[in-house]
This record gives structure tokens, sequence and C-alpha cells, in this order.
């Protein structure tokens, strides 16, 4: 078993979507010859899912480093007051660290990376951002000791069209701290074929940038899909990021459940996840029958998922919103049940809904377009979940951690 020193902010206990990328790497790495020696966070962030651990495999090795102040910023959202000064307490942190609010996570993670480099023979260093704080540890680690470094890029860093940049200083130094760490790299890897072709372009020449997206994991999926029943759900799963508003579909179900004369009883939104008590207000004033989950484990996401009538795609209208990929849409087409897209009809996320005939695509702002959709779905209800599209499987985590494992093997041989 070769060794890879595996720094991820994001990881279990912590959750999200971030955790279930490393987290889904780490499970399957081993079954291609490469032991993850981890490197996270203990805290420093609202959303947890300790159901995630069961998944890390024991010969995994792990290292978490807590935030200053102990645990205390990794607990429940809690109430008003506690969101508002967490709010203010990231701001003011946004405007003095720099790359990100995560710098604390450096001087422990570091610590605790070299004692593993000088217990193991590591062969890469692998790291996945953001927070970009993780590549510039990764670069200096790789600057001191010589060995192949490997950037995964959940987002872009530099040209991230939802990350303003606090002050002028953070816009200046932000593309060349960047470029610094571009030229360590031996091989990048990004979650969308757009950000793979940007990145392509700003790489050392012969440095390889290989689009791995997100995907979904067969294991989730092995339980009976459950059986239908109740209300028509539409089924929103995970976080409401910036550009993501569900404003669009809240009145053009507004206007189709007033048409129809649904009640509490025939129609249902369904919010999945960390999502705020004023988005499920928004919702009921729109006149809909709404449930809030709050945050669940993974496992109860994907059976939402599951016995959902219909799930919800939300990617906005914003720059480079085309590019975007969320991970919820490989879990969404694996779930097999329809899909409504308010997304870019030119985007990435629109062309793999209609590569698998997976749903009905609408542009983000289009509320007629976004109603005649729940129409045409409505009629649909009933109908059985579909069985997984061929070539979906290109998609499953494992396989996806066995392109990664190339990748480290590959820059392995290039040394």
């Amino acid at each position: 078993m070769r060794d890879v020193l595996f720094l991820s902010y994001f990881f279990p206990p912590l959750g999200g979507g971030a955790v279930l990328r490393a987290v889904k790497f780490v499970k399957y790495l081993p079954a291609f010859g490469w032991r993850p020696l981890v490197v996270a966070a203990a805290g420093g962030y609202h959303v947890r899912d300790a159901s995630l651990e069961a998944e890390i495999p024991p010969q995994v090795v792990r290292s978490g480093v807590a935030p200053p102040g102990g645990s205390g910023l990794a607990g429940t959202p809690g109430g008003f007051l506690a969101r508002v000064r967490r709010r203010l307490s990231r701001e003011r942190r946004r405007l003095l660290c720099f790359p990100d609010v995560y710098t604390w996570f450096a001087r422990p993670a570091y610590e605790e990376a070299r004692r593993l480099l000088a217990e193991h023979e590591v062969e890469v260093i692998f790291s996945t951002a953001p927070p970009y704080t993780s590549h510039l540890l990764a670069s200096r680690l790789a600057a001191e000791t010589g060995l192949p470094l490997v950037l995964d890029y959940r987002d872009a860093w530099t040209d991230n069209p939802l990350d303003a940049y606090p002050t002028p200083l953070h816009r200046w130094r932000t593309p060349r701290a960047e470029a610094r760490v571009l030229s360590e790299a031996a091989a990048v890897t990004a979650v969308t074929a757009g950000m793979a072709e940007q990145y392509g372009r700003r790489v050392p020449a012969g440095c390889p940038v290989i689009f791995l997206p997100n995907g979904y994991d067969e294991a989730d999926f092995v339980s009976p899909a459950p059986p239908a029943a109740g209300p028509f759900v539409v089924a929103y799963s995970g976080q409401l990021y910036a550009g993501r508003r569900p404003g669009t579909f809240f009145e053009a179900a507004a206007r189709f459940v007033k048409r129809r004369n649904l009640g509490p009883g025939d129609f249902l939104v369904r919010l999945v996840g960390p999502i705020g008590p004023g988005v499920a207000r928004r919702a009921a004033a729109a006149g809909l029958p709404v449930e809030a989950t709050g945050l669940v484990e993974h496992g109860e996401a994907v059976r939402a998922m599951r016995e959902a009538d219909v799930n919800l795609l939300l990617i906005g209208s914003r720059p480079g919103a085309e590019a975007t990929l969320t991970g919820k849409i490989f879990e969404y087409l694996r779930a097999g049940r329809p899909i409504l897209a308010l997304v870019p009809p030119p985007g990435e996320a629109a062309a793999l809904i209609r590569e698998f005939e997976a749903g009905v695509v609408v542009p983000p702002d289009d509320v007629d377009g976004a109603e005649r959709a729940l129409e045409e779905l409505y009629e649909r209800r009933g109908a059985a979940a579909a069985p997984p599209p061929p070539g979906l499987e290109r998609y499953e985590r494992r396989r996806l951690a066995a392109e990664l494992a190339a990748a480290f093997e590959e820059v392995c041989r290039e040394r």
C-alpha cells in the first residue's frame, strides 16, 4: 500500500458536499493501492454528519486539528443572535485573513503533516480546496519535500464569480498566490469540464489537468427505493449557496397550486438540509405547504431524494453559473426521480440532464417555464423510479477514485 498525504479541511465529523467528495475518495482509494494519511479540521464549520465516519476504512490514518477556542465554531447554527454573531465574526475575519477565513488551519495542519511525513513513506501530496489555505499549505510541503503535488479544485480560486474580494489587497494577492501554487503542481483535478479547461491554460507545460467530477456512491443506493405515498413532493436537498435563490420556483409553484386548487394533502415542498428558516417562511408566505427537515445525515438526504416525486436543482444565473455542477446532481440522477432544473440552459448541469433524459431544464428566472414544467411533472406522478441510465456509471465514486489513483501513479512515474 502506497501513502498519500491527503489535506482536506472538510472531513467527518464535519458534513456537507465538500466532505462527501473527500470521504468518498478516502473510502475507495485503498482499493486501488493508496492509503490516505488525512489531515483535516476537527471543527470550524456548523454542518456536521458523524454518520460519514463509518465510511472511513480502518487502514486510513487520520489527524484532525481543532480551531482556536476548541469546538465552539463547529456547533449547530443556533438562534438568531448566534447566527448574527457568527456572520459578523466571519466578515471581520475575511478582511483580516488571507487567502480565506480558514487560515487558522495552516499552522496545526502543517505540524501534523510534517509528523506524518516523518513517520510514513509518503509518495504524493494531495490537497482539495476550498478553502485555499489547504493549497498554500500543500504547496509549502511540496516545496520542502520535493514530493509531487496534486491540487483538487471544487471551486475556482482567482476566477470564482461567487467569491467577491473583501479588499483591494486580496484582489492583488490572490492571483499571485494561486500562480505560485500552480507552479508547484504535478497535476490538477477539477470538478467541472469548464474549470478543467480554464486551469489547463494556466498550469506549467506538461502538467495534466483532469476533469474529475463529483458523483454518486452506489453503496448509498443498495436498499430498495422507498414507495411513493402521500402528497406530490418536490424536494430540495442541501444548502442554498450564493446565487441559488428559490424565488422563481416558489412563485411558479404557488401559481400551479392555486390554479389546480391543491391542498396540503396534494402538494408539498420538502427542504432537506441546513436551510435557514427564512426560506421555509418565504415558501409558506407564497401559499405553499412546506416541510423543513433541518440538518440530516447523508443517508437520510439520499432517502429523501428517492422518495420525492421531483427533485429540485437550483444553480442561478450569475456569471460563471454555466460551468457549475453541483455535487447533488449525480445523486439526483442516480435516485431516478424526475429533476426540475432551474439552471442555465447552455450550462454543464443542463447538458447532463438532457444527456440522461432525467428531467426538465428551465432558465433560472423563467417563472412561466417553471410552472409549465411542474404541470408536466405532476402529470407523470406515480411512475416508478427510473433505473440508472447507461453511461451514468462513469460518475460512480469508486470509479472516480480509481481515476484519482491513476493520477497519483502517473505523477510518481514522472518524478
